[in-house]
């Protein structure tokens, strides 16, 4: 079964959400969701994914301008 590509989209949100919580909570920090993220970008690069990785790069930015995570 294939998913549709706004599922895999909000699936990453998903994540992309909890690790900003966890880092919030101190149990991982700031570099680690970074490297995370960049890792799943570079995957993802493989695929026809342009537009699900230039929103989700815009929504993991705007995450951290509005948090005091470091």
């Amino acid at each position: 079964m294939t998913v549709p590509v706004s599922r895999r989209g909000e699936n990453k949100l998903e994540v992309i959400n909890r690790a900003r919580y966890l880092a919030k909570e101190g149990r991982i920090t700031r570099v680690h969701v970074d490297e995370c993220f960049r890792a799943w970008l570079a995957h993802a690069e493989q695929g026809d994914t342009w537009k699900v990785r230039t929103r989700l790069a815009a929504y993991y930015n705007s995450l951290w301008r509005t948090s005091h995570v470091h």
